[in-house]
């Protein structure tokens, strides 16, 4: 073996001391978990509950796991410390609102059959937790200073209560004088619930009841809080939308200042009419010095009122309702906007001020059609089946957006597709729908605004794994399992059958001269399937199947079924001419002639069903194709400085595709922004952003785990010393491993 020469060990030991030398002193430390914005301003970004545990482990806000508590649904700050509602195991309500579809028609759900079908479609990222775990919503805190996290309310602890041992989640909370408020649902009403500072181990006092409520806010002076809902519909209207407001928050002093009354052209004409969000904007030609801006959701659309405490000439000319308040439409029927902005699609409009100017954030929801798509495919509906199709199809194209209203009354897009909109909003966006420029996408939701530090930030929730669960045969997931995973995969699959097979009101309901579903659904496909599995055939096809290449394959598909559906029409069309031709004798042996034409009727039938529903095909494709396109799965956010031009935080759940939502924020008295995840897979998470100075040095204790592609430029400088010393690290190891195995 060759001898070292000295003269290459101090020429290496130079070159690296320069290098050494020349990054301490002239470059600045670029340490993980520290980002920059456009502005080059930095910021920290850490995961706090649960540092340690990682995308697809069990989670939650407790050190010991708490996979059912899955949204932080509800945050308010108070005093150093984060409270924090749960929604308990969102998932799985939607489960069990779809098993109830399938026993309205007449189908035996027993809970095996849910969890064996559950388990298959998802591959266990919903799990039913324990029995009645989605009736189990929490209250946690978390102490800014230690870093502790603490449980102070649990249902399960107060069983048999009315009013504390049944909460199904907590959708909204705010700081009011000093205690924390939470709006509590259970079944059929909704109680207010407070978290008294002085003792907030106590069991929360429950201060109001309503039938919902759901929208909270305090005024711009901090001296009233504002609550808001539906109550009881009064005689003569079909629904009902109530605001209070109390000064003191204790219970018995929540007055009414709207109801059914001051938005009666939709509480008489509309089934729902709900006030679903209020926020309080500064205005100095009112009462109080500002005014009140709510959505109201009803089954027409969105309208948007604004309301103001009503000056004695308001009340002397009598434009005050019966409580001394004073409500304009801005955007319905009789504003001076259309409905939902003129996108029906949106079903809530989200008001946020930012830079003395109010930003209204759209939600599209395709939890309904999805709800309908299942249960259209458990209860054996077709109608329903197709009608959620075609709707999670057209919701892929209209996802979330952003307006504003700005200081000189103009209203205008400033987030979203301009072809979606209205023509009676300027459009001023950089931006398309979803925060991105691609047709389709999967971000549904623009949920919470809130200002930190002259930004704007808005978080989003990504209904990207749910999508995958209805496209996984075609959207190319199932390709990158590996061995241990498909044969998990497969014996799910067994188990799923097995409960088919056991369920005679399943089995009854099947067609009986199905000669495919008759050879699939069998013992002897059962057994041999089971035993398929770990046979050396499963070894020999695993190998193929490792092989395929995901986006490849997703194509091809997609031009299967896109050539399936005009090579159908085509085929058709020659089987009626082939017929005609028949029919007028240009045939000399027309018995042949049309025993061929029977053979290709053969084939045309097994193709017209694909014709007959083509939409719904290419509707499904769209869907499959978004998901497989989809290259930063999860929840997201961004912020913005001027409210046109947006940069993005994270863009993946801060690289955890099973936060599909980042729902909440506070701002700690730490000068920190926090973020609450929803993960209705794994369990809740909580992190933390700081904007820090230049001389900060982070020493944070995890990967914050930021999407790639938010992680900022380095300088050429910073780019070329990285690069010399992972050089000469790579030289220096190199030369060590020859200097150990020679000396």
């Amino acid at each position: 073996m060759m001898k070292k020469h000295p003269s290459i060990r101090r020429g290496i030991a130079i070159a690296l001391s320069l290098v050494m030398l020349f990054t301490a002193f002239c470059v600045p430390v670029f340490a993980d978990g520290i980002y920059s914005h456009l502005d080059g301003s930095r910021y920290v970004l850490e995961k706090v509950s649960n540092p340690d545990r990682l995308e697809g482990e069990i989670d939650g806000l407790m050190p010991s796991g708490d996979r059912a508590s899955s949204y932080c649904w509800a945050m308010a700050e108070n005093a150093g410390h984060l409270y924090i509602g749960t929604w308990a195991n969102g998932l799985w309500q939607m489960v069990e609102a779809i098993a109830a579809s399938g026993a309205a028609a007449g189908i035996e759900v027993t809970d095996e059959l849910v969890d064996s079908i559950v388990e298959f479609v998802t591959r266990g990222e919903i799990d039913r937790c324990e029995d009645d775990s989605y009736y189990t919503a929490k209250i946690y805190r978390y102490s800014e200073e230690t870093g502790e996290m603490e449980l102070l309310f649990a249902p399960g602890e107060h069983a048999g209560d009315p009013d504390y041992g049944v909460v199904t989640g907590f959708r909204a909370a705010v700081e009011f004088k000093g205690d924390v408020y939470m709006d509590a649902l259970l079944t059929g009403r909704c109680l207010l619930y407070r978290v008294t500072d002085e003792d907030p181990y106590a069991l929360p006092e429950v201060v109001f009841q309503n039938g919902t409520l759901r929208a909270m806010c305090v005024s711009v002076d901090g001296e009233t809080m504002f609550v808001g809902g539906s109550s009881d519909i009064p005689e003569g209207y079909q629904s009902s939308a109530s605001i209070f407001a109390t000064t003191t928050g204790d219970a018995g002093d929540y007055q009414v200042i709207a109801d059914a009354e001051d938005f009666a052209y939709y509480t008489t004409t509309c089934t729902t009419a709900d006030i679903s969000d209020l926020t309080t904007m500064a205005n100095p030609a009112y009462e109080g010095g500002y005014e009140i801006i709510t959505n109201l959701v009803t089954s027409k659309g969105i309208a948007i009122f604004r309301g103001h405490a009503a000056s004695e000439e308001e009340i002397a000319a009598g434009l005050a309702n019966k409580y001394g308040w004073v409500w304009t439409e801005f955007a319905g029927d009789n504003g001076a906007y259309p409905l939902s902005f003129g996108n029906l699609l949106h079903v809530n409009l989200n008001p946020v001020v930012f830079n003395d100017e109010l930003y209204f954030l759209t939600m599209t929801n395709p939890m309904t059609p999805l709800l309908q798509l299942f249960a259209g495919i458990v209860s054996g509906n077709q109608t329903l089946l197709y009608k959620g199709l075609d709707t999670v199809a057209l919701d892929c194209d209209i996802e979330c957006s952003i307006y504003r209203l700005t200081k000189d009354g103009t209203l205008q897009m400033v987030m979203g597709d301009e072809e979606y909109c209205d023509e009676s909003i300027e459009y001023a966006a950089e931006l398309g729908a979803g925060f991105t420029d691609e047709k389709y996408g999967t971000t549904m939701y623009a949920w919470r605004g809130i200002t930190y530090n002259g930004r704007l930030y808005v978080n989003t929730i990504d209904y990207w794994n749910l999508f995958g669960y209805v496209t996984q045969l075609t959207n190319g997931e199932l390709l990158g399992m590996s061995k241990e995973g498909l044969q998990t995969e497969l014996g799910n699959l067994v188990a799923v059958m097995e409960q088919i097979l056991g369920t005679p009101s399943i089995m009854d309901k099947l067609p009986a001269d199905s000669a495919l579903l008759n050879s699939i659904l069998n013992d002897n496909v059962v057994s041999s399937l089971r035993s398929f599995v770990s046979s050396p055939m499963f070894d020999a096809l695993y190998t193929l199947y490792s092989g395929l290449d995901k986006t490849a394959t997703t194509d091809f598909l997609g031009e299967m079924i896109r050539f399936s559906t005009d090579y159908a029409d085509d085929l058709a069309a020659f089987c009626d001419k082939f017929a005609s031709l028949i029919g007028n004798g240009l045939f000399s042996d027309s018995a042949a002639a049309q025993d061929m034409l029977s053979k290709i009727n053969a084939v045309k039938d097994a193709f017209a069903l694909i014709a007959e529903n083509k939409e719904h095909i290419e509707n499904y494709m769209i869907i499959s194709e978004t998901v497989a396109n989809e290259k930063n799965p999860g929840g997201e956010v961004w912020c913005t400085a001027d409210g046109i031009n947006w940069e993005p935080i994270t863009r993946n759940g801060f690289n955890d595709k099973y936060n599909h939502g980042v729902r909440t924020f506070a701002i700690g008295d730490d000068g920190s922004l926090y973020y609450g995840c929803a993960n209705p897979y794994y369990g809740a998470q909580l992190w933390k952003h700081t904007d820090v100075d230049a001389d900060y040095v982070y020493t944070g204790r995890q990967d914050p785990m930021v999407n790639e592609e938010n992680e900022q430029e380095l300088s050429f400088l910073e780019r070329f010393v990285a690069m010399i010393q992972a050089l000469f690290a790579a030289i220096q190891a190199l030369f060590e491993s020859l200097f150990n195995g020679i000396g």
